[in-house]
């Protein structure tokens, strides 16, 4: 047994495990002087500068560690208003009632609270929407939207082309509106149904969501932010599901299918599991405090609001993430903490912060994900820091990863408008290999184009830190509506995106924006001349131990113990049951393990762990630069 600390970066397969202390051994026969040698011995056989090990192995290997996957409280699950279209379209979501600011130095003003290019031409009242290539006019910014093949020369040089190759459809695209938390599920004609999971499930396959009936029931299923809602008619009314209450189908929707990707969606599935662990694995740096600094922009004096039932309070009139706790100010800032005696500053990086006051936000709070963000251990030069996923808005939620709290967070409005994350109308749909991709129903090119846009006072959609600078959007371009695409291609994305976009899949860290990495220590500095773990040469990697110390190995499909310096043969079948009768554990005080009291269950836990990232490290450098799932929350374009 043993305790240490871990540094990743989620941009390699990497994980580096230092200071290593032993703080117990114990194996069948052993006595205390054997133990005391021992943790002498291996803790000396550690490399000073720790080892290094695979992320995927490690992430495998908390399958055994009972991770604690309890809901989290007062997250929100209510339905939005679910749309649904039978051609090609996009929703045009407003953050409230449409609000305009003037675009400098020319004839138009836009709509702030959007992320959307929507423009208003302020001498003949006219509104046009552009992706970047197609554009639509309409009298009201509520519609109705037509295409037209003219807008105005002037208005088309403010906005940016987009970066993707993806050439614009000759076809019309219909703009639903909405002003409250809405979802647009979008087909191509009507919908075509295709059966899957031995004809227990029929989904549609001309169209991005997941959308399902499951037959015994007739009852509709759709995922949105992972969250899946029912219903028996597209109709209506839409009621939430746990996804540990779903059918037993949804277990059995094969990976390699079309809608392979929902099985991430489905508790006690193989990829919600994994998606578990990899979700208990925070992303960690070490920021070096001469290179970090933190300016904070207020619209006027700033002002505080207190979060109820904590003892903290937060700058509503500010991108950035601002807390008073008594006279003290604390700020994150890209998963660093920062603190300063006045909410002006000067901000310096933080040595510690009041955990407990922190950890008391709650998700009906915007500052929630900054309970996320944590301080680990600092030196003179360094502050070792990680966040979870939860200071992305990623939560684990009845054993799947959702997107959002559900709550809707009022934005601010004064000299500059401040919006604040949402959990709907962003089309948020997860992918194992990248993470979550937001889109806009069918296709990605209006919502590039919206956050693009520098004209007016429109600060930019986001997930966190300062400005809400953007969300992670994998845009490649090169998949058309129709096409089955499924989570067992592994398609590559990479050759779409350059090396250094920060859009690309693998640069979803934080810390190693363009802009972050000069308060970074490189991996490199931290590493040094680190050994790499590796099995013994010309040994089998059969050998496990129990939670209690028990020693056992794998020989085909048995187990053979180790006892009184011999192994015994059949112990137990390898295929024992992972049930509660089979969980025969022993004391937690230090006595001596005995084959009696082996948790082959345990064992059986360790087995497929150790195979699981072994296959998932392989798959990982295989399809290095991420995947497409069509089901995990919709296609790639």
């Amino acid at each position: 047994w043993f305790t240490s600390r871990v540094d990743t970066d989620g941009g390699e397969d990497l994980v580096t495990v230092r200071d290593i202390k032993i703080t117990r051994a114990s194996w069948p026969n052993s006595t205390d002087a054997n133990e005391q040698q021992l943790t002498a011995v291996v803790e000396n056989a550690f490399p000073e500068s720790g080892l290094q090990i695979s992320k995927e192995r490690l992430s495998a290997s908390l399958a055994t560690a009972a991770l604690e996957q309890k809901s989290l409280d007062n997250l929100k699950s209510d339905p939005p208003k679910i749309l649904f279209s039978e051609e090609l379209a996009v929703l045009l979501a407003y953050d409230g009632v449409p609000k305009f600011g003037d675009v400098e130095n020319s004839d138009y003003e836009r709509v702030l609270n959007t992320a959307f290019a929507v423009a208003r031409n302020k001498k003949t009242g006219r509104l046009y929407l552009s992706s970047g290539s197609a554009w639509y006019e309409a009298a009201d910014p509520m519609g109705p939207w037509a295409l037209t093949k003219s807008p105005p020369a002037d208005l088309v040089k403010m906005v940016p082309k987009p970066d993707s190759d993806q050439p614009a459809t000759a076809a019309p695209i219909k703009i639903f509106t909405a002003t409250e938390p809405t979802e647009l599920i979008s087909s191509t004609g009507a919908p075509e149904w295709k059966s899957v999971a031995g004809g227990k499930i029929l989904y549609v396959k001309n169209t991005e969501t997941a959308w399902l009936r499951v037959l015994d029931t007739n009852n509709i299923y759709v995922l949105l932010s992972g969250r899946w809602f029912r219903a028996k008619a597209q109709t209506g009314p839409w009621t939430f599901v746990r996804s540990d209450e779903l059918p037993e189908s949804f277990s059995q929707i094969p990976p390699e299918s079309d809608i392979g990707g929902v099985r991430v969606s489905v508790s006690g599935t193989e990829e919600a599991e994994e998606a578990m662990q990899d979700a208990a694995i925070p992303q960690t740096a070490a920021i070096k405090r001469s290179e970090a600094s933190l300016k904070v922009e207020y619209d006027g004096n700033p002002k505080f609001e207190k979060i109820s039932g904590t003892d903290v309070a937060y700058a509503v009139n500010t991108g950035a993430q601002v807390l008073k706790i008594d006279d003290q100010y604390y700020a994150v800032d890209d998963g660093v903490w920062f603190t300063a005696k006045a909410a002006t500053g000067p901000w310096i990086v933080a040595d510690s912060i009041p955990t407990e006051a922190i950890q008391q936000i709650p998700p009906s709070s915007p500052a929630y994900n900054t309970t996320y963000v944590h301080i680990f251990e600092s030196t003179p030069e360094v502050v070792h820091v990680g966040y979870y996923p939860g200071y992305r808005w990623s939560f684990p939620y009845y054993g799947v990863p959702i997107y959002g709290t559900g709550w809707y967070y009022p934005p601010y409005w004064g000299g500059v408008y401040y919006p604040r994350p949402p959990t709907w109308g962003m089309h948020v749909g997860y992918n194992p290999w990248t993470g979550w991709n937001f889109g806009v129903s069918w296709s990605n090119g209006f919502f590039n184009a919206g956050i693009g846009w520098s004209g007016g006072a429109y600060r930019p959609w986001g997930c966190c830190g300062r400005g809400y600078r953007g969300p992670t959007i994998i845009n490649t371009g090169d998949i058309n509506i129709g096409n089955n695409i499924n989570i067992g291609n592994r398609t590559k994305i990479a050759n779409k995106l350059g090396k250094d976009n920060p859009l690309r899949a693998g640069n979803n860290n934080l810390y190693n924006r363009s802009e972050n990495k000069a308060r970074k220590v490189s991996s490199a500095a931290l590493q040094g001349d680190r050994a790499k773990a590796r099995h013994a040469t010309g040994r089998l990697n059969n050998v496990y131990a129990d939670k209690s110390g028990n020693v056992a190995r794998r020989v085909g499909d048995s187990w053979e113990s180790r006892s009184d310096g011999a192994w015994k043969s059949n112990l137990a079948s390898a295929n024992t049951r992972d049930t509660a009768a089979n969980r025969i554990r022993s004391s937690a005080s230090h006595t001596r393990p005995s084959s009696s009291s082996i948790d082959h269950s345990d064992l059986n836990r360790h087995h497929r762990a150790r195979q699981m990232g072994t296959a998932r490290q392989r798959s990982r450098s295989m399809s290095r630069g991420g995947g497409r799932s069509r089901g995990g929350g919709g296609r790639r374009r």
